[in-house]
């Protein structure tokens, strides 16, 4: 029901800390939820970070409004460090402004734009955006494919009471790591009015195409040259924001059309049972069921761009 979730939020009962790295962080009460964008093919040639094929190059520029290991911020990030050292363990280096990395892959901060009482939290009702630079190496027009795949892990404690991260393979676990595919929707582009978004457009399933014909170049600075790519997320709070926000055929609305057809075909995304009924109550209910699901099960997403 909407007036509970509200009070959900309010309490902070369920408060997931945003790292949001080309990686990201989460976190529920005392928890850290962790969520990082992880690039898997990543080498560097210049400037930032590179991506390098015949084509064209990838770079990812670093964001330093996170720091997981600010003594100030350890109670929002807690067990961050097991986690970096599970990613660095599988071949990932984080990004450190200009160095110039080569040969591994790629952990990044990304942006969240929602803010509680000054803090970032990853939490239903948040939303950011990511963005990387491509140099496109060809005279001719190319397309370019992003795959992403969401994996994640949960905290435990150790003798110590010391945070780690670690793959669970409960039922609960596995339900919560699909339940994540509809809870936290990826878009190409979006309207802001008074900061916050008021539209999105072309929903990302698993695979963004970007097309460099009628783009144009970013001109001066830094990324003098390159086309900016950025992709925008957004968590919803409640059911019945997505239900009042779809657009139909004759009506646009904050979300795009797509979504409604991609909920018909993966409900098992958004609710934590199977729901025969087409009560909003009960709709509503299972999409809060799941994010609880999200908040005790998983404490740290691991989005990868392949």
């Amino acid at each position: 029901m909407k007036t509970s979730k509200l009070k959900i939020i309010t309490s902070l009962s369920i408060c997931l800390v945003c790292i949001v790295l080309l990686i990201l962080t989460f976190s529920y009460a005392s928890q850290a939820f962790a969520w990082f964008a992880y690039n898997d093919n990543v080498s560097a040639d210049g400037m930032s970070i590179a991506v390098k094929t015949d084509d064209y190059n990838i770079y990812i520029d670093s964001s330093n409004k996170y720091n997981a290991l600010d003594a100030n911020n350890k109670e929002a990030y807690e067990g961050m460090g097991s986690f970096k050292e599970i990613i660095a363990n599988q071949g990932a280096v984080f990004n450190n402004g200009d160095n110039l990395i080569t040969g591994q892959s790629l952990a990044l901060e990304l942006d969240n734009e929602f803010q509680y009482e000054n803090k970032y939290y990853l939490i239903p009702g948040s939303y950011g955006s990511f963005t990387i630079y491509m140099d496109k190496l060809v005279e001719e027009d190319i397309e370019v494919s992003l795959n992403f795949s969401l994996s994640g892990y949960k905290m435990g404690y150790d003798d110590n009471y010391e945070a780690y991260a670690f793959i669970d393979n409960s039922p609960n676990f596995i339900k919560a790591l699909e339940l994540i595919k509809g809870h936290i929707l990826f878009f190409e582009d979006r309207d802001v009015s008074n900061g916050k978004p008021t539209n999105y457009y072309n929903l990302i399933d698993g695979t963004y195409v970007y097309n460099t014909s009628g783009k144009t170049k970013e001109i001066g600075g830094k990324y003098d040259g390159l086309y900016k790519i950025t992709i925008y997320w957004e968590w919803p709070l409640l059911y019945l924001d997505i239900v009042e926000g779809l657009s139909s055929q004759s009506e646009v609305k904050k979300y795009p059309y797509e979504l409604a057809q991609y909920i018909q075909s993966h409900k098992n995304y958004f609710f934590a049972s199977n729901i025969d009924s087409t009560n909003l109550d009960d709709l509503g209910d299972g999409y809060n069921d799941g994010d609880q699901l999200i908040g005790d099960n998983i404490h740290y997403l691991l989005l990868r761009l392949e």
